[in-house]
């Protein structure tokens, strides 16, 4: 699914794989269920999948403050296909971040499944989406949210 050369990148990609072939096949997975990658001219894709975590969060919240500080203001897209929810017995409320770069935040595109939730009045309403965009989900999502941050 997310690894790099594994068996489940072969699984989504509709091919399989004879478990008696897979000896040598090298499978990486992601560490933390958050991946902030550059993904075109100041915009930023995050990939977010399985159980988040508050502490992985905040991780992707400091790479992105210094993304921030060094290019300027930035889009970010958000692709939340295989999101599954948050970790209970968090502190989800901590605005923080945005509170303190929300200015550096010009727009947000959310892929997600059927799942995910638009963003909430309070994002919107303390400036840390100027410009958000809604959910958007199905096949072609991710394309249609780029071409929406570079408009």
């Amino acid at each position: 699914m997310h690894g790099i050369s594994g068996i489940h990148d072969r699984e989504a990609h509709g091919t399989s794989v004879d478990p008696r072939q897979a000896v040598g096949i090298l499978e990486v997975r992601r560490i933390m269920p958050i991946d902030t990658k550059p993904d075109g001219k100041n915009t930023y894709l995050l990939e977010i999948w399985g159980q988040l975590k508050r502490a992985e969060l905040k991780k992707c919240e400091e790479r992105l403050a210094g993304e921030i500080s060094r290019v300027g203001p930035v889009k970010l897209l958000f692709n939340l296909s295989d999101f599954q929810g948050w970790e209970t017995r968090s502190d989800w409320n901590d605005l923080q971040f945005f509170i303190q770069h929300g200015d550096g935040i010009q727009q947000i595109a959310i892929v997600g499944n059927d799942r995910v939730e638009k963003p909430g009045p309070d994002v919107r309403r303390r400036g840390a989406a100027q410009s958000a965009s809604g959910v958007l989900s199905g096949r072609g999502a991710v394309a249609e949210a780029r071409t929406w941050l570079s408009s």
